[in-house]
């Protein structure tokens, strides 16, 4: 049970914006509560969309500017945390990427909430390992 944890923690990039991806559509296809959004309230989400985007590349440039020789680094590498960190911080960003290039082109706004959720997901991921290496500190 421990190893299938460890698993499950280790790919949680993939594994939990899946997820609430199929979720969240799931429940669109149900009961279509996404494609009710105006227009409005879409560009404001785009808004949101890029300020996290800004936010993962901050904490990314942060986590890349630490010296290779820190002890909390290394100990991050040792543990996999910081395979953990950088795989939730660019499955995030290309996410939400993907999420804003699909609004730019298209007029899918259910998919770009999905999207939006699943590298939300992504950042409550990162912000929980942030939390673990400023404790280690």
């Amino acid at each position: 049970m421990k190893k299938l944890i460890s698993k499950i923690k280790y790919h949680s990039a993939i594994i939990f914006p899946i997820l609430s991806f199929i979720l969240l559509s799931v429940i669109d296809n149900k009961y279509g509560l996404l494609s009710k959004v105006s227009e409005k309230k879409m560009d404001t989400l785009i808004g949101v969309i890029v300020s996290i985007v800004g936010i993962f590349l901050t904490v990314l440039t942060i986590y890349l500017s630490f010296p290779k020789t820190d002890i909390v680094k290394q100990r991050m590498k040792k543990t996999g945390h910081n395979h953990i960190l950088l795989s939730n911080i660019c499955a995030g960003i290309i996410l939400l990427s993907v999420a804003l290039l699909i609004w730019l082109f298209t007029n899918c706004y259910s998919i770009v909430i999905c999207l939006f959720c699943a590298g939300l997901v992504n950042m409550l991921i990162t912000g929980y390992y942030i939390l673990v290496l400023s404790n280690f500190s």
